[in-house]
């Protein structure tokens, strides 16, 4: 049960051109601080994680509009000290809790872009599924 909570803390979603062709989405997460938190209601230590989640919409690589997100990941563990030293001298997070962070960040952000793309009148920020027709079979064989 490492990560136990995640909040959103600000969210800024600005349009600034035209939806044109040749239109580039970019999705990044990225990891800004950590801090350790006393968890008194579960008896344990924790980290909380501090992130900014942010999609990128491009046209000929000028940024045409953006969503940006940040907040933190509440991180519970027997390894909290090992994190907290490992962050502390190099910034970075072992890489099994990272990708646990960055996939969890990602799951969240990315729906919460894609009702706001909506609103924005943009595309979403992911490829969605979509029915189609069924061709017919022109030369199916019964007999």
């Amino acid at each position: 049960m490492p990560i136990i909570g995640m909040n959103i803390n600000s969210i800024e979603a600005v349009k600034k051109g035209k939806v044109e062709r040749g239109l580039k989405v970019k999705n990044q997460t990225s990891i800004t601080d950590t801090v350790e938190q006393d968890l008194t209601g579960i008896g344990k230590k924790g980290l909380k994680i501090m992130f900014e989640f942010k999609t990128t919409y491009l046209v000929n690589d000028a940024d045409i509009a953006s969503i940006k997100m940040t907040g933190e990941v509440m991180y519970v563990g027997d390894d909290v000290e090992s994190i907290k030293t490992a962050w502390s001298t190099n910034k970075k997070l072992p890489e099994q809790i990272e990708l646990q962070v960055i996939n969890h960040v990602l799951r969240r952000g990315v729906t919460k872009s894609l009702s706001l793309s909506e609103e924005l009148q943009l595309p979403p920020p992911i490829a969605l599924p979509f029915a189609s027709k069924k061709k017919a079979d022109e030369n199916k064989y019964i007999g």
